[in-house]
């Protein structure tokens, strides 16, 4: 096997940008010749099935010792070829290295647990998935169709590149048929799921669902503690009024949230775990807000930032707050910002005479919520006006359909981000459009300073770019790249 791959080494297909192994693997055997996957599993990985399927590899090692490395070390391709990348950020250091030299020597039934991914649960399965815009420009470039890694991540139903939904495989299809090295166009008709289509306000859920998980996936050496990500939601649940004023979680209150916001996406398949939050334990949102042992999948993690932030940048700021605190001050640190604000309020309400409303937004929490406190205390206190009136009320919607951030839209109007994003809650159309010119609007201005980086640095190699601060790449490379080819031809070779 050595010689082979030695003194031919064009024998081997390139790699393409973004396929799994598994497809490369399934292009390599029919450039083979070989009449047995399990020979080509045997000469690639040592292993009689060692690659046969679509997403933890047995006998990596030898995979990369035959190829010599033409693919990458083991680590690269696990991290960029494989779904292993997806879970990687919310594994600890020594979890990860337990789980590689597993994957590379052992036995993948050893990683899954760590992973999150336990049998009989209602856990996301990993499976066969491809998008029909995808296969046909595959076939124009290749000559044949393969398997695209951000089709495969376990919270991606949609095509980030086209828009539209995928095709996935049936439930048995990879314990069936993966033997058989299949590419996307060997699958029948009733090999794929026959489903409805997705409506307009599902895909805009899922599309953004999908460009999270782009998100972390491509952040290689980030490591996110369970610890930190739990006092991360919870202080941001805090200021969207879901702690009491005695730091206790109102959990029943948030999942009847995230159930109103997320009710549409009930019926994906795949998602039925978003049916359990309705239960009394709050299904996994109770394992990701409660203090409970052992790793999430990661599509669990999504759901529920997605449900308390905006943006990835968002919640990365959010967590690097929650690990300062953490290393300054410890879980006390912590628990104090969920502590403590009824006796702020009165303070600030009785002593420093501010308003009810002035104090809830200093404090974070919602004008209702202090309203009780301070009633139950039998304080003074002046009513606030409504919210919204008609003419507040068009400025909102005009803001929103411009595509403004939250932020802006709760200076610009004096009212609280947590009311914004209840009120997109209850307009679905209204939600798409912000969502859409938002986007464009970040795309913009990511493009501009990625491009004001460039003309200030004409000498640099684009590994120094990258390195600088706020300079819009790792963006644009996970969200725009197309502009980034067509734009800066000259780019990749810097």
């Amino acid at each position: 096997m050595d010689d082979l791959f030695g003194f031919t080494p064009g024998f081997l297909p390139s790699a393409t940008d973004g396929e799994t192994l598994f497809g490369w693997c399934a292009r390599f055997h029919r450039l083979s010749g070989n009449t047995s996957g399990a020979l080509t599993s045997k000469e690639l990985f040592g292993h009689l099935s060692g690659a046969q399927r679509p997403d933890f590899p047995v006998g990596l090692g030898h995979f990369v010792d035959v190829t010599r490395g033409a693919l990458g070390s083991a680590l690269d391709i696990l991290r960029e070829r494989t779904v292993f990348g997806h879970f990687l950020p919310f594994l600890d250091q020594t979890a990860s290295l337990v789980a590689i030299e597993n994957i590379c020597n052992g036995s993948t039934s050893r990683i899954k647990g760590p992973l999150g991914l336990l049998k009989g649960s209602h856990e996301i399965p990993v499976r066969l998935k491809t998008c029909p815009d995808c296969q046909d420009e595959d076939l124009s470039r290749l000559g044949v169709a393969t398997w695209h890694l951000s089709h495969q991540w376990p919270s991606s139903w949609v095509c980030l590149q086209h828009y539209r939904s995928l095709r996935v495989a049936v439930n048995g299809f990879i314990v069936q048929q993966a033997n058989s090295w299949c590419l996307p166009g060997d699958l029948r008709e009733n090999d794929w799921q026959a489903r409805e289509a997705f409506t307009p306000s599902q895909t805009a859920q899922l599309f953004r669902l999908a460009k999270w998980t782009r998100q972390f996936a491509d952040q290689f050496d980030r490591y996110y503690l369970p610890h930190l990500l739990r006092h991360t939601y919870l202080i941001r649940a805090k200021a969207r009024g879901w702690i009491a004023l005695d730091g206790t979680l109102r959990f029943r209150t948030l999942c009847n949230a995230f159930q109103n916001a997320y009710r549409s996406l009930e019926t994906v398949p795949d998602l039925g775990l978003l049916n359990d939050v309705a239960k009394n334990n709050g299904g996994f949102l109770g394992l990701l807000l409660r203090s409970y042992a052992g790793h999430r999948v990661p599509a669990k993690h999504f759901l529920l930032m997605t449900f308390l932030f905006d943006t990835p940048e968002e919640f990365e700021v959010a967590y690097e707050q929650a690990r300062a605190l953490f290393e300054s001050d410890g879980e006390i640190g912590l628990r104090r910002q969920l502590t403590d604000l009824r006796e702020r309020l009165t303070h600030m309400v009785e002593n420093e005479g501010s308003s009810i409303n002035h104090a809830a937004e200093v404090l974070g929490i919602p004008p209702s919520m202090a309203v009780h406190a301070i009633r139950t205390q039998d304080i003074p206190y002046q009513r606030r006006p409504r919210v919204l009136n008609p003419e507040r009320e068009a400025k909102l919607v005009a803001l929103l359909k411009a595509g403004e951030p939250r932020e802006a839209i709760a200076t610009a109007l004096s009212i609280r981000r947590s009311f914004i994003k209840d009120y997109l809650a209850t307009h679905e159309e209204l939600l798409f459009q912000w969502q859409t010119a938002f986007e464009n609007r970040n795309r913009e201005a990511h493009r501009t300073r990625f491009l004001l980086t460039l003309s200030h640095n004409p000498d640099l190699p684009i590994k120094r770019i990258r390195r600088l601060p706020t300079n819009g790449f790792q963006w644009l490379y996970n969200n725009d790249r197309e502009w980034l080819l067509q734009q800066l031809p000259s780019l990749w070779s810097r």
